[in-house]
């Protein structure tokens, strides 16, 4: 039989995996209090209040979930190619080779959009591999760690962007989508917060009439880094 549940360690909760007899963990970056994670419940102990650390843990529980059903159908395809000729290593090795690739800007943001897209915000969705697209082609056509984005990055992509003449909403509605994706993926414990914030000098403004003009947007990053 396989085993697999979350177990509280060290102040943060790890995927205890164990089969005929021999357990691994795999250490996850849910970094939590003991007083937050009810083990027989399997679950996080969310609070009522509408606070950050609810916000937070909502994603954690979020990304969770996503784990263990990744798990499963890991679980279900050894089995169906291996029968029962596998190890705890060989489940444990595999989730590790498919969560890397969780870790890429394209596999995640394509998961964010098909989750939108079931439940009826298609055009968040679209908006979210949209710009998924055009940062990979910007990048010479390859994916990109979600935390290897960079401010160096960032900024060349928009000045990539600026370059194409684009209007100033459609700039801002690439920055957005993109700061959403980063910021989903440090909510749900993907990658950690860093000290420095990659999208600080993004333009994610709707422009108006009083707006900045373009000729402004242009030397915006510049100028703050300057």
């Amino acid at each position: 039989m396989i085993t697999y549940e979350y177990i509280f360690r060290n102040g943060r909760l790890d995927l205890r995996v164990e089969y005929k007899g021999v357990e691994r963990f795999i250490p996850m970056q849910y970094n939590i209090k003991n007083s937050e994670w009810n083990p027989l419940a399997q679950r996080l102990a969310i609070p009522t209040e509408n606070t950050a650390r609810r916000r937070k843990l909502a994603g954690y529980e979020k990304s969770m979930i996503r784990d263990l059903n990744q798990m499963r159908r890991i679980v279900r395809e050894l089995e169906l190619q291996r029968g029962s000729r596998f190890t705890t290593d060989d489940i444990v090795n595999t989730y590790r080779s498919v969560a890397m690739g969780k870790q890429m800007l394209g596999t995640y943001a394509s998961t964010l959009a098909d989750e939108l897209a079931d439940q009826g915000q298609r055009r968040t969705a679209r908006g979210y591999t949209g710009t998924v697209r055009r940062f990979v082609d910007f990048n010479n056509g390859y994916d990109i760690r979600l935390d290897d984005i960079s401010w160096e990055m960032v900024t060349s992509f928009q000045q990539s962007l600026i370059a194409e003449n684009l209007a100033p909403n459609t700039l801002s509605f690439y920055m957005r989508n993109l700061r959403a994706i980063y910021n989903k993926a440090i909510s749900e414990g993907m990658i950690p917060m860093r000290l420095d914030n990659p999208f600080e000098d993004a333009y994610t403004d709707v422009y108006h009439r009083h707006s900045p003009m373009m000729k402004d947007v242009v030397s915006y990053g510049r100028k703050n880094r300057s």
